[in-house]
């Protein structure tokens, strides 16, 4: 037959693609380390840092005391780390056209550019707080070298030197994770003959949950800084179940909020999420890094 009317013929009345109204997500990571940080706000304080008070341990008592002789006074001294809020976040422009005519509807674009700046400012939040563990001054784990084994009962074992307190929590990048689990298949992984660590080889939850070692729950994601030809994961105290404690502070000012404003310039509006925190060590003998290959 000749002279069909085909889908290139009628173009003038068929789309170029049907959109789906169900959005697809995007690739983002769990965010593991903001529950677990000590959390101190800031709003109202007529502040925008937060002092993170430590006291000081005077030297153990070494003399007796001669009968009938007073003691002398010993001054109690306290230190404090001071943490400051900054702000980030992200500014979207819809014109009034767009606003009308997106399969989200209007109020449904508002609320997807809410969430999704929102989305974006705690991303940031927890690429920062991953920072945060190379300042550790203890360390598990060699340059260049893949995790081991030995590298995570090393820093369990480093907390009881170290004198650390508290719920433990590791946070591991998702390479010391992929060698954690290829090491707990190796034969030479005799603790774990019995199966004790089968809870370690299950598929990595959405939030990051990858199992326990010897008690310890690890994390993970792709956020880990990086420090020369390494990435830095880290054992620390839980913030949030022992914040007295805690290793990092996390100085609030606000958690990811939206403004908005008309643009009768440019018909349509514009929406600010912005987010305020500050983050800084308080502890530093509450957590070990776990320094390996990227």
């Amino acid at each position: 037959m000749a002279n069909e009317s085909t889908t290139t013929t009628i173009t003038g009345i068929i789309t170029t693609s049907y959109i789906a109204r169900t959005l697809l997500n995007y690739a983002i990571d769990p965010f593991v380390a903001f529950s677990r940080l000590r959390m101190e706000p800031v709003t109202g304080q007529g502040t925008k840092t937060a002092a993170f008070a430590v006291p000081t341990k005077d030297t153990a008592l070494s003399a007796i005391i001669t009968e009938a002789t007073g003691l002398t006074a010993t001054a109690m001294d306290f230190a404090n780390t001071t943490v400051a809020v900054a702000e980030v976040g992200i500014l979207r422009q819809i014109t009034k056209l767009a606003r009308r005519t997106n399969i989200l509807g209007e109020s449904g674009l508002y609320q997807f550019l809410i969430e999704d700046g929102g989305r974006m400012c705690m991303e940031k939040h927890e690429t920062d707080a991953w920072a945060q563990w190379d300042n550790a001054s203890t360390v598990a784990g060699l340059s260049g070298q893949a995790l081991t084994l030995s590298n995570l009962a090393a820093a369990i074992s480093q907390r009881a030197i170290n004198k650390a307190k508290g719920n433990a929590v590791f946070f591991l990048t998702t390479t010391q994770t992929s060698n954690m689990r290829s090491a707990v298949l190796s034969t030479d992984a005799t603790a774990f003959a019995s199966g004790s660590a089968n809870e370690l080889l299950h598929v990595t939850q959405d939030d990051g949950y990858v199992g326990r070692f010897f008690g310890v729950p690890i994390f993970t994601n792709t956020l880990a800084a990086t420090s020369g030809v390494d990435k830095v994961g880290v054992l620390m105290t839980d913030g949030e179940m022992s914040p007295a404690n805690a290793a990092t502070g996390c100085a609030m000012g606000w958690m990811p909020e939206p403004e908005s404003v008309n643009t009768p310039e440019l018909p349509g509006y514009k929406v600010a999420i912005t987010m305020a925190y500050g983050l800084g060590e308080i502890n530093d003998y509450q957590y070990t890094k776990l320094v390996t290959i990227a």
